[in-house]
């Protein structure tokens, strides 16, 4: 799985989806891969690893959704 609007999301879809690559939907999406993780591995948290705007958007995503993540 790749960030929405980039690797193969990109060249499938081009530019089209340049309106919804915002830090809301961004930090959703996040979310949402966090809350399938934890389903399909068993945990009721994960812990996230994020490097330059990955530890931005993690911070937005520990935000929201604290009760997902263990650190």
């Amino acid at each position: 799985m790749d960030q929405r609007g980039t690797g193969k999301t990109l060249g499938k879809n081009g530019n089209s989806l340049a309106s919804t690559i915002t830090i809301e939907r961004m930090t959703q999406d996040g979310i949402e891969l966090a809350d399938l993780l934890c389903k399909s591995l068993g945990k009721d948290k994960i812990v996230p690893v994020g490097h330059s705007w990955g530890s931005i958007l993690g911070a937005f995503m520990a935000k929201a959704r604290p009760d997902f993540y263990a650190s």
